[in-house]
């Protein structure tokens, strides 16, 4: 039989009587604890709900946008900036740049289950802006491959992530 400590210098050790599990009434064999209360999702519809879509379309608008126009850099870049380089290494850019956003997503996803979207989204802003900043003063494709295409990626994977999963919130 399983024996419960009357006090808490019983479970010290020390020589306290001993009350046997059977002999308590039923109610305080077990304790009913309240679980705490899970956080109260968004009001729907609501004109703040809104300015999320605006601001979800704007994130998403720089992430995919960028990724899926990468045709335009491409023709700058053969045709003015490394007309020597090979087509086919100044075209790794953009896969790196859409491989990249795919692959960081998985991770951001668990992110945005732990931090706050709008640090990740703003954080995601910022990594991009400065990487297509950074590749700007680039004057080789290999660094055009880290900055526009690995830092991009990382970059666009917050804001395409947070873009995705912010709207559904705040509709039914």
């Amino acid at each position: 039989m399983s024996q419960v400590p009357t006090s808490p210098d019983a479970a010290a050790g020390s020589e306290t009587p001993t009350i046997e599990l059977d002999q308590l009434p039923a109610s305080e064999k077990t304790r009913d604890v309240e679980p705490p209360a899970p956080a109260s999702p968004p009001a729907t519809d609501t004109k703040y709900g809104w300015l999320v879509v605006l601001g979800c379309f704007f994130a998403l608008m720089l992430s995919i946008g960028t990724t899926t126009t990468y045709g335009v850099y491409l023709q700058e870049y053969k045709l003015v900036e490394f007309p020597d380089a090979a087509s086919s290494l100044l075209s790794w850019i953009g896969t790196l740049q859409f491989s990249m956003m795919c692959f960081f997503g998985i991770g951001v996803g668990v992110l945005c289950e732990h931090f706050d979207t709008r640090l990740l989204s703003a954080l995601g802003a910022l990594v991009s802006g400065l990487a297509l900043v950074v590749a700007s003063f680039c004057n080789s494709p290999w660094k055009l491959l880290l900055t526009q295409g690995l830092l991009y990626g990382f970059g666009g994977s917050l804001l395409y992530i947070t873009g995705l999963t912010l709207p559904p919130q705040w509709f039914s």
